[in-house]
């Protein structure tokens, strides 16, 4: 998640980051354990709407 705040790091350095290799796939788990996809966890923390559900996931 934290990877993810950082407006300068590409989703896929992030998939990369934890062992993806295939940042669809690892679009695809994200968005089942959260509710959203990667970029819209990143938009929603940068403007201040930051997912309740996707906060206990990671906390």
């Amino acid at each position: 998640m934290v990877l993810l705040r950082e407006p300068d790091t590409f989703i896929k350095q992030t998939a990369a980051a934890l062992g993806y290799e295939d940042q669809s796939y690892f679009n695809r788990i994200f968005n089942k354990y959260t509710g959203m996809s990667p970029a819209e966890f990143r938009h929603s923390y940068q403007y201040g709407t930051y997912s309740h559900r996707a906060s206990k996931l990671y906390s």
